[in-house]
């Protein structure tokens, strides 16, 4: 549905013409002298079909200036394809943003389970030494009471074969 309006540079000429031409029609009825014709209709009514016709002719300069404001189609095809390449282009970068949040987050939680891989198998290690030491302290003391029972045995030998004896 193309209007004439919409045809491009003759555009302002033709509405310019037409607004000239209905301006011209309403002079041209207040400026030829009266003649006498008869009419079978009211004088109430005539005086109202000429207020009638001077309000439209009124009105129209402003209507077709409200009509030159609105969109042409090839504007509102314009606007709706800006408007889409904005929801597209917000919408690729809202997409590529939780793309990087999501790699972030994936190398933050890489990052925490290798520290935390590394805190386990340090904690593993020290524990190993710990016990290693322990089990060197625990064997020294079994040498040691073994040597001082050894020993204390001897004694009380040596001990009781002089008290018998």
């Amino acid at each position: 549905m193309s209007l004439d309006y919409e045809s491009g540079s003759q555009e302002a000429t033709l509405w310019d013409k037409l607004i000239a031409a209905n301006g011209q029609a309403t002079e041209v009825r207040n400026e030829v002298p009266y003649q006498p014709v008869v009419y079978a209709l009211p004088e109430e009514w005539r005086l109202a079909e000429k207020a009638l016709l001077e309000e439209a002719v009124k009105f129209q300069p402003e209507l077709y200036q409200l009509i030159r404001q609105r969109a042409t189609r090839q504007e509102f095809q314009q606007m709706q394809d800006q408007q889409l390449r904005t929801i597209q282009a917000e919408l690729l970068e809202q997409t590529n943003s939780i793309r990087r949040t999501l790699q972030q987050d994936g190398s933050v939680r890489e990052r925490f389970s290798s520290d935390l891989s590394r805190m386990l198998s340090d904690s593993r290690g020290d524990m190993r030494q710990f016990m290693e030491r322990l089990e060197s302290k625990i064997r020294k003391l079994v040498i040691c009471t073994a040597v001082s029972s050894v020993a204390l045995s001897v004694l009380v030998c040596m001990a009781l074969q002089h008290w018998v004896g």
